[in-house]
C-alpha cells in the first residue's frame, strides 16, 4: 500500500536554476516515454547526468471530459508514477490562466492514497462534497496519467471513501479519444525569481509549455527596449532564462513585451509579440 502525505516534488515542470548555455555541448541521457514522444517529439538530453520523461494529463477547462498532457521531468529512478499522480494533485502546481487546462487542488480535490492489486490501480481521493468540481475530467486524467505505464492497465477512484459515481464496475482502462490534440507550443508566463530581501528579481523565467527550440526571442521592456542581462535556455529547453543586467528596475505586476519565435521537436511552430504581466516568486 502505497500512502502519499508531504508532495515530494521531484517531477519539474521547470527548473529554473538549472540552465546551460545554449553552446554547451550535452553530455547526459535521457529516457522518454512512449507517451512522451508522441505528444512531444524526442526530449532534450541534459547537459550532464540522466533523466526521465513522461507526461501527466490535466482536464481541460471547459469540462469536456477530454485531457490534455503535460511534460514532466525526473531524475530519480523509482517510483514515477507515484510522484507524477502527487505533482498533478499538488497546490504546487502552477497552471497558467493562458493554458486550457485546469488544476484538480484548484478544485478543491486532493489525492490521500494510492494500492495497486495486479495490473489494477486503486486511487483515493478527498473532495469537496457539494461536487462542484470535474469528476469526469479528473477521473480521465487519473486513469490517461497511470494507463501509460506498463504495469497498469485499469484504474478504480474513490472519491471520500466511495467509488466514482460514472466509472465501470472493474474499472477505467485508457481511451486516446478522450486526450485533446496537442496544439501548437504556447507561451505560458513570465515570472521573476526574488531572493529574499532583493529589491528585484535575480532571474525571469519566460515559461513555454513544452520543450522547444528558440528562433527569435527578445524580452522589452513597455517601452519596447531590449531588456539588458545574460540569456539562457533552461535544462530541458522549456524556458528563456535572463538574468537581468538591472535587476532593481523590475517590480511585481509591471508590463513586460515577448517578441518569440519557436519549434517544438515534432516541428509544430508559433510566434507572437505577447504582453504578459511579471509574477513574482520567492526562490
Amino acid at each position: 500500500m502505497r500512502f502519499l502525505g508531504v508532495v515530494v516534488l521531484l517531477a519539474f515542470l521547470l527548473v529554473g536554476c538549472q540552465q546551460q548555455e545554449t553552446t554547451d555541448k550535452t553530455m547526459g541521457k535521457v529516457y522518454p516515454s512512449v507517451a512522451f514522444k508522441e505528444s512531444f517529439g524526442e526530449p532534450p538530453v541534459p547537459q550532464q547526468g540522466y533523466a526521465y520523461a513522461h507526461v501527466g494529463y490535466l482536464p481541460l477547462k471547459d469540462n469536456s471530459g477530454q485531457v490534455g498532457p503535460i511534460p514532466l521531468f525526473m531524475f530519480k529512478e523509482n517510483e514515477h508514477l507515484d510522484r507524477i499522480l502527487s505533482q498533478l494533485f499538488s497546490e504546487q502546481l502552477v497552471v497558467s490562466a493562458r493554458s486550457k487546462l485546469s488544476s484538480p487542488a484548484a478544485q478543491g480535490v486532493q489525492l490521500t492514497q494510492l494500492d495497486q492489486a495486479g495490473e489494477t490501480l486503486m486511487v483515493y481521493l478527498q473532495a469537496p462534497v457539494d461536487k462542484s468540481f470535474d469528476r469526469t475530467g479528473i477521473d480521465r486524467a487519473i486513469t490517461e496519467t497511470a494507463t501509460q505505464f506498463e504495469e497498469v492497465s485499469r484504474v478504480q477512484i474513490f472519491y471520500n471513501g466511495e467509488p466514482s459515481e460514472q466509472q465501470p464496475a472493474e474499472g477505467y482502462q485508457s481511451r486516446s479519444e478522450s486526450i485533446a490534440a496537442v496544439e501548437s507550443p504556447m507561451l505560458l508566463d513570465v515570472v521573476g525569481i526574488w531572493e529574499p530581501g532583493a529589491t528585484g528579481p535575480e532571474e525571469i523565467l519566460i515559461n513555454f509549455d513544452r520543450p522547444v527550440v528558440i528562433n527569435g526571442f527578445r524580452l522589452l521592456n513597455k517601452s519596447g527596449e531590449q531588456i539588458g542581462g545574460k540569456y539562457y535556455t533552461s535544462v530541458f529547453n522549456m524556458a528563456v532564462v535572463v538574468h537581468p543586467a538591472e535587476p532593481e528596475n523590475f517590480t511585481e505586476g509591471m508590463v513586460l513585451n515577448v517578441s518569440w519565435d519557436v519549434d517544438d521537436h515534432l516541428g509544430r511552430g508559433n510566434s507572437a509579440l505577447d504582453s504578459m504581466t511579471l509574477s513574482r516568486r520567492e526562490h
